[in-house]
């Protein structure tokens, strides 16, 4: 196993490369190194790396199977994406997406994970920090876990409710009534907007969940953070 590693996080145009996989049915974006130096970069660098090198290994284990095992002719394949969402020069934000078809599985599957640390320490985000004060200051905020990280927070429900763009007789809208209750979130650079992300939807309603952008003008007349503001702000 092979990491292409060296890439500058120094601009908006920052790409992120493709892993060597000895897989032929992987196509498994690497995520981007910083090349600062900073310890701030060297704690980061080392969190993409272990994440590189577990998305490795799970592809292995989906797709070398047993040649033996009966899978309906179904070859099965991972594919992994990377966006850069916010290059810096305060927060560090990441969009992975991942489509996988294990070999014997019923049927494709599909995940998004964000990621947005802090470029001075290098840590994660502090979203009670950041977010307006009627979402994070909600008893109800939670990280579910330390390795993908949801929000739960009613007021930060209503929200999303309130501008799901959906005809009111849709049957989505009733759907996420019920379903949209833990969310990513990550800041935007292109779309200057934090984006919503309903997660952990029942599998046969997930096309129902619709990301949803929050205006610079709404985070703003929220009162979130100032540093989040001026991070969506700069061009």
């Amino acid at each position: 196993m092979r990491l292409t590693l060296a890439l500058c996080l120094c601009a908006a145009a920052a790409q992120a490369q493709d892993l060597t996989s000895p897989y032929p049915l992987a196509r498994i974006d690497a995520l981007p190194r910083l090349t600062t130096g900073t310890p701030a970069a060297g704690r980061i660098n080392a969190d993409f790396a272990r994440r590189d090198s577990a998305v490795m290994e799970a592809a292995r284990d989906c797709l070398m199977v047993d040649p033996s095992d009966q899978t309906g002719g179904q070859t099965g394949y991972w594919d992994r994406t990377v966006q850069i969402a916010l290059p810096g020069p305060d927060f560090l934000s990441v969009v992975i997406s991942d489509g996988i078809w294990c070999p014997g599985a019923a049927h494709p599957s599909s995940d998004t994970e964000a990621l947005t640390y802090d470029l001075t320490t290098g840590a994660p985000v502090d979203w009670a920090k950041l977010l307006p004060p009627d979402w994070a200051a909600d008893p109800a905020l939670l990280l579910d876990n330390a390795d993908q990280p949801s929000l739960t927070s009613p007021a930060m429900a209503a929200y999303y409710l309130r501008h799901y763009d959906r005809p009111a007789d849709d049957d989505c809208t009733a759907v996420m009534a019920t379903e949209a209750r833990h969310f990513q979130v990550w800041p935007d650079a292109a779309s200057h907007s934090l984006i919503l992300m309903p997660v952990g939807i029942a599998h046969a309603v997930v096309a129902c969940a619709d990301w949803l952008s929050v205006p610079l003008a709404d985070l703003t007349a929220l009162h979130a953070a100032p540093n989040l503001i001026t991070a969506l702000t700069s061009p």
